[in-house]
């Protein structure tokens, strides 16, 4: 049989030869081109050959014409083998299909994922990410390209989001959206650090999450919408109507749009909260009062707590020409939580005038 062992691996001291040599032939590369031969020489002269000889042998024929073909750039080549080196959790068949996506590609997509695969903080959640079926190259590109724009502590909790595996995929599709910006990304990050004590499920765009048949759709369309579910016992709050002058001054108390706290107390006037949370006074309710709702750690733990946390959608009145803006941060419960459960408690607390005073 022919020595298909590269000129590059003859170019080494005797010991380094006889290694590389081994390798490449433990490689399994008998399918290869003479063009892609000299790619994994070259790759094994250069590094551990063990190492690469062990990588390459983990691709299956696709993958090593992808990863050692003649259009591959060699830099990319060896960025793509050093993540796979530093972390365990990217595979040879990540590097692999990241090969092929990035071919895919145009000169400008290139040029964005050189980037964050040149990144060695970066590299391995880029690998992973090409790597997964679910993500289409396109999208990767237009997600690393946000990604680029951010500052160094975003961009960190970026990447956490990509190795979730249950999460990459919703979270490169909402990111990729042309809709979205990296303010928008940036909202999105500090609202999944404000409830880091509970579990994110998946990502939407607010005009994928909105109901097709709501009258007044409650999520800004071109927001992200975070939903997730409660892990431990939490708090929310609610504005809403109380009539005082009935026997059941508190019947609107209970009701799945609610807020943080800090989105009531920062603002400076009553009409500044229902603004933010878009509240039509001439459609809905007074809004006069705030309540709140506290859940006990053993119902949360009996019970699945799903909540959605997203953006106000600007909402105009049928009735008058009112009109609140939206923008504030809202938390709609998924789940009837009714006063007569064990372990939820609805509370009223107090005049919103005085609340926000």
């Amino acid at each position: 049989m022919a020595d298909k062992t590269p000129q590059k691996v003859y170019d080494l001291n005797t010991k380094q030869r006889k290694l590389s040599a081994r390798y490449f032939r433990d490689a399994d590369l008998g399918g290869r081109s003479p063009s892609e031969l000299e790619a994994a020489g070259k790759l094994m002269a250069e590094n551990n050959p063990k190492q690469v000889s062990r990588m390459l042998r983990r691709m299956d024929d696709s993958g090593q014409q992808a990863f050692l073909g003649p259009d591959m750039d060699p830099a990319v080549r060896r960025n793509l083998y050093d993540g796979w080196k530093a972390d365990r959790l990217v595979s040879a068949e990540d590097a692999a299909a990241s090969a092929r996506k990035y071919k895919d590609v145009d000169a400008n997509g290139r040029r964005v994922l050189d980037d964050v695969l040149t990144d060695p903080d970066a590299r391995s959640a880029w690998i992973r990410t090409l790597g997964d079926d679910a993500v289409q190259a396109d999208d990767a590109v237009a997600s690393a390209r946000k990604y680029g724009d951010l500052d160094s502590t975003k961009r960190s909790q970026f990447r956490e989001l990509l190795a979730d595996d249950d999460l990459r995929d919703s979270w490169v599709s909402v990111t990729a959206d042309r809709e979205i910006t990296t303010a928008d990304i940036e909202i999105t990050i500090g609202r999944v650090e404000t409830n880091s004590q509970h579990s994110v499920s998946n990502f939407k765009i607010g005009r994928n999450a909105n109901p097709e048949d709501a009258a007044y759709p409650p999520h800004d369309p071109d927001s992200i919408v975070v939903e997730m579910k409660l892990e431990e016992g939490d708090e929310f709050w609610r504005v809403y109507e109380r009539k005082s002058q009935t026997s059941n001054p508190d019947e609107n108390l209970a009701g799945g749009f609610v807020a943080r706290r800090s989105t009531l107390q920062s603002a400076e006037t009553p009409e500044q909260v229902l603004d933010r949370l878009a509240l039509l006074r001439s459609e809905w309710q007074e809004y006069n009062y705030v309540g709140k709702v506290e859940l006990t750690d053993e119902f949360v733990e009996n019970n699945q707590i799903r909540v959605q946390v997203s953006t106000t959608r600007r909402q105009a009145s049928d009735v008058s020409d009112e009109v609140r803006p939206g923008g504030g941060t809202q938390y709609l419960l998924q789940d009837d939580l009714q006063p007569t459960d064990q372990g939820v408690n609805w509370e009223p607390v107090d005049d919103l005038g005085d609340f926000v005073d």
